[in-house]
């Protein structure tokens, strides 16, 4: 899964479900889908990382934070309107739960994203906010 290799504390922070009209194609909705993660990273400020699975017209994103962003993340997202950058289709937008790991959008939601949902490679967003970003000298996400 994510990014547990690199060593570092990413938190589960929202559950995502955003679905297209019946004839877009794999493509289509996989690309839009990226769009829309690369305007949560660019809008936060924050690294995302994001486990998720594709199924006919959606995906099912869960993106995850460093546990150093996890405040400005929070502070940012109360402003974040997912509507704009998801324009004209459905989007599910919703808080992670880890106080019930049963609920919809807890532990579950990885069995149900990526297991009942063809699983997808891991997604990675830099938001180019530090100056080392911006340079290429990333430490939050290493290049492949």
């Amino acid at each position: 899964m994510c990014c547990e290799k690199q060593g570092s504390d990413w938190i589960e922070v929202k559950w995502v479900c955003l679905t297209l009209p019946k004839l877009a194609s794999r493509k289509e909705v996989i690309l839009r889908s990226s769009r829309f993660v690369d305007s949560v990273a660019y809008w936060s400020k924050c690294h995302i990382c994001c486990d998720w699975g594709y199924e006919q017209n959606h995906t099912h994103p869960i993106l995850k934070v460093r546990a150093d962003e996890l405040e400005r993340f929070q502070k940012r997202m109360k402003k974040f309107k997912p509507s704009m950058a998801w324009i004209g289709a459905d989007f599910s937008f919703e808080d992670w739960s880890n106080d019930y790991p049963d609920q919809e959008f807890g532990h579950r939601a990885y069995r149900y994203a990526l297991e009942k949902h063809e699983p997808l490679p891991t997604y990675k967003r830099c938001p180019k906010h530090y100056k080392r970003c911006r340079e290429g000298q990333c430490d939050h996400i290493p290049m492949d």
